[in-house]
């Protein structure tokens, strides 16, 4: 046990491993270094499909730069979730929880309504929740990348 822990990747958020599209589980802490949009979502609703369309320019601008989107889908039902990326591919890590309600990663940020996001520094601090407005998500992005 006293090896796992020292060996343990220490983060100031909490870690999520969920599998995606393609049953490879990813864990959110590998992205830790990154700015990272965490984004809950419910892939059956248009609107959260809409800021889907209108992330991706930002993605494609600062990926390289150092940000990355873990997209978490709570639903119950994985197989439509996966017929919805297979037709509108996401460039990002998305991932799907089939507890639905009963979501543990939703639980331990306390997502009590979906959408939620969380935009987390380099540093690994969450730095602010539920920016849906594009335009003040692209400054706050663009001000945590260019942070040193």
């Amino acid at each position: 046990m006293e090896n796992l822990l020292s060996e343990a990747q220490r983060t100031d958020f909490p870690d999520i491993i969920l599998p995606d599209f393609n049953a490879q589980q990813k864990k959110l802490s590998d992205l830790q270094g990154n700015v990272i949009l965490l984004y809950f979502w419910d892939h059956e609703n248009d609107g959260m499909k809409l800021y889907n369309t209108d992330l991706i320019p930002i993605y494609n601008k600062y990926h390289s730069k150092g940000f990355e989107i873990y997209q978490v889908a709570i639903t119950e039902n994985k197989t439509d979730w996966a017929i919805y990326l297979k037709g509108q591919p996401l460039p990002w890590i998305n991932v799907c929880d089939v507890a639905g309600d009963l979501s543990y990663a939703a639980a331990i940020y306390n997502v009590t309504e979906l959408p939620s996001c969380f935009l987390i520094s380099k540093d690994g601090t969450i730095v602010s929740r539920n920016i849906f407005d594009i335009n003040m998500l692209e400054k706050e992005i663009a001000k945590l990348i260019s942070a040193k």
